[in-house]
């Protein structure tokens, strides 16, 4: 399948021990089409995913209560992990998070003994899940004072290609003019959109269809698009990376799509928090 790289869901030890069962059987790809179904969801399938961003943005709310100067990445992360738990989060959590004065591309390793310090700017992925349903947010974190002003400017840019996309969601609209509305105003920034997907579907794993044609993963440069349906749920997390400074920033919104438009599915205000010295 051209969605899933590599083995995918369905390994090759299990499709051969099945074609020996079955040695008359004929197998046909229907990961594709499997896919496309999956991507419009239930009412009920929409209520799970919004009570996995309840769990998820109250990890959120612990990580900017308790990242202040002087406290150990991995007390903020156990916190964290805690806080989710304590909310019904499934146990397959995923929580990516990086700290320090200059951010890497996207979030990735915990480097657990680090000691945050006043100017550090965190970034992160945290995925909540309830009864095997996902939600993400990307939510930036200025630690010990006000984000500086080049962090800032990542913020509004990344803040603005996200604009740009919900400013034309709608059904029916194809995914690849969605992807250019929301790449433009990180490229007439001067800033790069980095390797990371402009915006994803998710529901039973973290990235599903409809996918950005832009980055990499499942979906990514195919030559057309993917038509949005009433249901479809998406995540946009669009980044701002400045190539001179070696500076990043990804934010995120989670919608379903709706008959005319989206409905947000989180309740926390989108934006750049700091905390306190």
């Amino acid at each position: 399948s051209r969605l899933w790289r590599g083995e995918g869901r369905w390994p090759q030890g299990n499709h051969e021990a099945l074609r020996g069962e079955l040695p008359e059987a004929t197998f046909v790809d229907f990961d594709e089409e499997l896919w496309e179904e999956m991507a419009v969801k239930s009412a009920e399938e929409i209520q799970a995913i919004e009570t996995a961003m309840r769990v998820t943005e109250r990890a959120v709310e612990v990580m900017a209560e308790h990242a202040r100067p002087g406290v150990r990445v991995k007390e903020v992360v156990g916190r964290m992990l805690g806080a989710m738990v304590s909310a019904g989060s499934d146990l397959g959590i995923q929580l990516l998070l990086s700290a320090g004065p200059r951010t890497p591309r996207v979030a990735a390793r915990i480097f657990p003994e680090r000691t945050l310090a006043a100017g550090d700017v965190i970034i992160n992925e945290i995925t909540g899940k309830y009864v095997g349903y996902y939600a993400q947010m990307h939510a930036p974190v200025s630690v010990g004072r006000p984000p500086a002003p080049e962090y800032r400017r990542l913020f509004d840019v990344a803040l603005a290609a996200l604009r740009a996309g919900e400013a034309i969601l709608r059904p029916g609209l194809d995914t690849v003019e969605l992807a250019q509305a929301v790449a433009r105003p990180v490229r007439e920034a001067g800033l790069a959109a980095n390797a990371m997907p402009l915006f994803k579907g998710m529901g039973v794993t973290i990235a599903e269809m409809p996918y950005s044609p832009h980055g990499v993963g499942l979906g990514a440069g195919l030559p057309q698009g993917t038509k949005l349906r009433e249901g479809m749920v998406m995540l946009f997390e669009p980044a701002a990376y400045d190539e001179r400074t070696r500076t990043g920033l990804h934010i995120s919104e989670q919608v379903v799509m709706t008959r005319d438009g989206y409905r947000r599915l989180g309740t926390l205000p989108l934006e750049f928090r700091s905390t306190e010295a």
